[in-house]
């Protein structure tokens, strides 16, 4: 009975992870509320927990690696809303300070209680709604409702990490099924997102896609293989390039004729110029009360702008360990669905908001760092074992 017991939250755990990250377009095909983040995100912490104590794995059993990096975010996200509770430049209302929690209980539901294993099924779940997604997409089956705050950048993202998650099928796992599902993955995904208006959710994965298959075939001496998959992909973009929409290839080209044009680069002059003005900034979600255009479109302008220099100087440090952890999943593990996943899952996530949506929205990307943190430790204790496994045999010869 226990057995059945554990091998059902085995499953709903990563289900329950895969709604946190798929909150917004769960609205778009089902039901537009709140109550979906609620059930999602205290539904991961609640059966996370239930799970630990059910396999007697108590939170602060975790590895001193997690709670380095759960301290560090939490420390992080101290001083964000710190910075709102305390500014006289904006009053945070209860429901944009649970916006802020929520952020809080996902990131630390997966650091406390979420395994590699439950990673995997993440995906798994993650490449079906993706693909899902863009098949309703071609056929023009969803509606965006634009005064909810649905728009292509809301849609392009779980199309974006289903591409993703496909290229890594193919080029990680050798069984011929799996193959063929990455081989499918990519034309439909890449269909639906060659239709949407946005720039971001087709050429930030294309990026990732095409850094990776270099050092990939390079690693690998398939020098060869580099400039005939690249070739493709280039040609495949192209593809889709032309079937885009007019509105999204004029977005496209502005890139390379007139960047000063560029509504975004207005905006990142005015919120760097204020946020030097008070380099301890203006507190959370001061933004809404600026005339530069709405929120700052970018991470770290938002961060400085709300919490100033220490508030950037932490979110520097944030990044570049999760940028350590990838690179070493890469570096070492660049064969296997588990590293390669969490690596294009956190770098997408992380390139996303960049350039889109705000902070009261990134518990999309803090579970992701939290998650490339789960997997980093797993393999770098792996890596170790294995080392100390060779050495004893070494002294035993």
């Amino acid at each position: 009975m226990r057995g059945k017991k554990n091998n059902l939250l085995n499953l709903v755990l990563p289900f329950f992870l895969f709604l946190t990250f798929s909150i917004p377009s769960l609205k778009i095909v089902f039901i537009s509320s709140e109550l979906v983040n609620v059930v999602s995100i205290l539904g991961l912490f609640f059966i996370g927990a239930l799970r630990a104590l059910d396999n007697k794995k108590l939170p602060f059993l975790i590895g001193e690696g997690r709670k380095r990096l759960l301290s560090l975010l939490l420390f992080f996200w101290l001083v964000l809303i710190l910075s709102g509770l305390i500014s006289s430049h904006i009053a945070l209302s209860v429901i944009e300070l649970s916006q802020y929690l929520s952020i809080i209980i996902a990131f630390s539901a997966v650091l406390l209680f979420v395994e590699g294993k439950d990673i995997k099924k993440l995906f798994f779940f993650q490449f079906g709604w993706g693909v899902f997604l863009s098949i309703l997409s071609i056929l023009d089956l969803i509606t965006l409702d634009r005064s909810d705050g649905q728009n292509y950048l809301v849609l392009g993202v779980p199309l974006a990490i289903a591409l993703l998650l496909s290229v890594a099928l193919f080029f990680t796992k050798d069984w011929w099924l799996y193959r063929a599902a990455g081989i499918l993955g990519v034309i439909i995904t890449v269909g639906a997102l060659s239709q949407l208006d946005g720039r971001a959710p087709l050429l930030f994965p294309m990026i990732l896609i095409v850094a990776y298959v270099i050092y990939y075939n390079w690693k690998n001496g398939n020098f060869y293989w580099i400039f005939g998959t690249v070739g493709a992909f280039v040609v495949f973009v192209a593809g889709a390039f032309l079937m885009a929409p007019e509105s999204r290839i004029d977005r496209m080209m502005r890139l390379f004729t007139n960047i000063d044009e560029e509504p975004r680069v207005e905006i990142y002059a005015y919120y760097l110029k204020k946020s030097f003005d008070n380099v301890l900034g203006y507190g959370l979600k001061a933004w809404s009360n600026e005339s530069a255009g709405g929120y700052p479109h970018n991470f770290f302008l938002e961060v400085m702008f709300s919490a100033g220099l220490l508030g950037l100087l932490l979110s520097i440090i944030i990044t570049v360990l999760f940028l350590t952890f990838s690179w070493f999943l890469i570096r070492n593990w660049g064969d296997q669905f588990l590293a390669v996943g969490s690596v294009f899952l956190v770098l997408y996530l992380f390139m996303t908001w960049n350039v889109s949506f705000e902070l009261s929205g990134t518990y999309m990307l803090f579970s992701a760092i939290a998650v490339v943190g789960v997997v980093y430790f797993e393999f770098k204790n792996k890596r170790l074992n294995h080392a100390d496994s060779y050495n004893t045999i070494n002294r035993l010869k």
